[in-house]
């Protein structure tokens, strides 16, 4: 499994939608068509990330914890939220990174997208996975990156 992170000082639409485009061209790169969402509740489905990926993918992910829109499949997984399987990256999206392997346990899952809340879980990420890359701001490297 690959971990990637976005640089940035406050969680926001920008860093989201950078990440989500970077999940975007993982999952071109390797034929995948599906990826998860990791957010801490469902209470956060609010703010950037329905500004990112909309009204519609939002109620699904909000009702039945997955959306299937124009052959992406979008897992949502929290606390509470877990798949065994999943083949594809994860965005992680403002989420503690103590909780974050507890809330991204399933099979499959080929890379950990990281988007900080503040630069202290930055910091706190980088101590857990000292491997990680910088993915933001997007750049065409997403589609070179060889399967894990």
């Amino acid at each position: 499994m690959r971990h990637f992170h976005t640089r940035t000082t406050d969680f926001d639409e920008t860093s989201l939608l950078a990440a989500y485009r970077f999940c975007e061209g993982l999952m071109r790169s390797r034929g995948l068509a599906m990826m998860g969402l990791a957010v801490h509740s469902k209470a956060s489905l609010d703010g950037p990330v329905r500004a990112v990926y909309g009204d519609m993918v939002t109620r699904l992910l909000d009702r039945e914890n997955r959306s299937e829109l124009r052959g992406t499949v979008i897992q949502l997984l929290t606390e509470k939220i877990q798949v065994r399987r999943l083949n594809g990256p994860v965005l992680a999206a403002c989420i503690a990174p103590a909780s974050l392997l507890r809330i991204i346990g399933a099979q499959g899952v080929t890379d950990i997208v990281f988007v900080p809340c503040a630069p202290s879980d930055l910091d706190d990420y980088l101590k857990v996975c000292p491997d990680s890359l910088e993915c933001y701001p997007m750049s065409s490297f997403a589609l070179d990156v060889p399967k894990p």
